[in-house]
């Protein structure tokens, strides 16, 4: 091939013969990083199963106290923590997008070499704020009940007992017709003459503020059931006895609902007398018990508001140090000023993960990448051989030279006699002839090739296509 010049022939034909080298020890290299691979991997496994140990905690107590005050809390997952390890544009250990600014990193890039600690492992999205479900809490449902109550409180005790309201008889002149209560008739214009017997009707402001209570009362227990399924069974000596507080509050909680729910609608069996002004001047005594009457609130009520102050103290409990805790960092430092509670302690065991000069994922991360440079150094010395083939062909020597015209090759199948041909050794000149001879992988030369040309200094022979 013209255009090659005397250096450009002696680079390639090392290119070429050094190709074989270059993959036995990339295959070399890439089984010594297999084996560092499975012990690095042994060693995270470990550090994982402490770190997974508070997590496995964490996650109940944080979804608890979702449901009590409505703050999500992220949870930290495996693919989170390696994607951190892998610097994943985006990942919450180590922010590296200048995109996205931080409360705490204005160009949106950690530079220290333990963990950012300011986001999934407090619990926090990664712009290190809480945020909302959009659900209902339980705090809202205890509120919303409270309301509507105040709502049945302000009816009559006869009405919120039979679910009735009595009307008085009469008869409406004037008006759009069918009007059975002086008040109807008045509002379509009529004129309400009084007389005739007294009647009850469906009280559907009553009636409607029971069906609102009763899905009320409902969706405060199948929230009960949720925060009751999520307390872990914890062997903290500490923690334990204090979830097994929360339980029985549930369970009391639970237990006043089930009396309520047990309670008829309404007195359906008591017989009502003939005339209104009785019936209004009724007291509860003088009916059933029944959902809203004052007896059977008062229960709900009282078990509202111990239930409202226990929802402030356990929340008090799930995010004080005793439970999840606290982590303060200093920034840009990545110092660990202050840490306590299940944070505190999954912080320590994730630093030993993912700190970038000790941390054994980052350890694993970084073999698992050199594995991926032997693999690409193999695919690079394939390409080279193919690339290069096309306009050179070399070989090494099976012997040194003897200062005779022969040469012993490894393969001199892809030569011909009549072929210029080239001999360079590592720092000695390079030489060129033809070949006058083959035999196998001897060749003949019109050119002697002397001692010092020798296995050890990478002598080739090569030819030019």
């Amino acid at each position: 091939m013209a255009g090659l010049t005397k250096s450009d022939r002696i680079k390639i034909s090392a290119d070429l013969v050094g190709v074989e080298d270059t993959i036995k020890q990339a295959e070399s290299g890439s089984v010594a990083v297999d084996d560092a691979i499975v012990v690095a991997e042994e060693k995270d496994l470990t550090n994982r199963k402490l770190a997974d140990s508070r997590t496995f905690y964490i996650n109940p107590y944080q979804t608890e106290a979702e449901y009590l005050d409505g703050t999500e809390r992220t949870q930290l997952t495996e693919s989170l923590i390696e994607d951190s390890a892998r610097k994943v544009v985006g990942n919450t250990f180590f922010p590296v997008d200048p995109n996205t600014p931080l409360p705490s990193l204005s160009d949106g890039v950690w530079r220290g070499f333990a963990p950012f600690a300011r986001t999934h492992a407090v619990g926090k999205t990664n712009l290190e704020a809480d945020q909302s479900t959009g659900n209902r809490n339980e705090q809202d449902i205890v509120s919303d009940i409270n309301s509507k109550i105040s709502e049945i409180e302000s009816e009559p005790i006869p009405n919120n007992a039979t679910g009735q309201k009595c009307l008085e008889g009469g008869s409406c002149a004037g008006g759009l017709g069918g009007e059975t209560s002086e008040a109807e008739c008045l509002l379509n214009g009529g004129v309400w003459t009084p007389g005739g017997s007294d009647f009850y009707e469906e009280d559907t402001v009553v009636t409607g503020l029971l069906s609102d209570l009763v899905t009320l009362i409902q969706e405060w227990n199948s929230m009960l059931v949720l925060e009751s399924s999520t307390i872990p069974s914890d062997t903290n000596s500490t923690r334990n006895p204090l979830n097994q507080a929360a339980l029985s509050d549930i369970s009391s909680a639970q237990s006043v609902i089930s009396s309520w729910q047990s309670v008829q609608d309404f007195d359906t069996t008591t017989t009502l007398p003939l005339d209104c002004s009785t019936f209004d001047s009724m007291t509860e005594g003088d009916f059933e018990q029944a959902k809203l009457q004052p007896t059977t609130i008062s229960a709900i009520k009282t078990e509202l508001t111990q239930r409202s102050s226990f929802i402030t103290t356990r929340l008090s409990q799930l995010t004080g140090d005793g439970y999840l805790g606290h982590i303060t960092q200093d920034v840009p430092e990545d110092t660990l000023s202050s840490k306590a509670g299940l944070y505190g302690e999954r912080i320590l065991f994730l630093n030993m993960r993912l700190d970038l000069l000790t941390g054994s994922l980052t350890e694993v991360i970084g073999l698992e990448l050199s594995k991926k440079v032997q693999d690409k150094s193999k695919d690079g010395a394939k390409n080279v051989e193919e690339a290069m083939g096309l306009v050179m062909t070399a070989t090494k020597l099976a012997a040194p030279g003897l200062d005779t015209f022969y040469l012993n090759l490894i393969s001199a199948q892809d030569y011909t006699v009549g072929d210029r041909v080239y001999t360079v050794a590592d720092d000695q000149e390079e030489l060129s002839g033809s070949i006058v001879e083959i035999d196998g992988n001897r060749v003949k030369l019109t050119f002697k090739t002397p001692k010092k040309y020798t296995l050890d200094n990478n002598t080739r022979f090569y030819k030019v296509l």
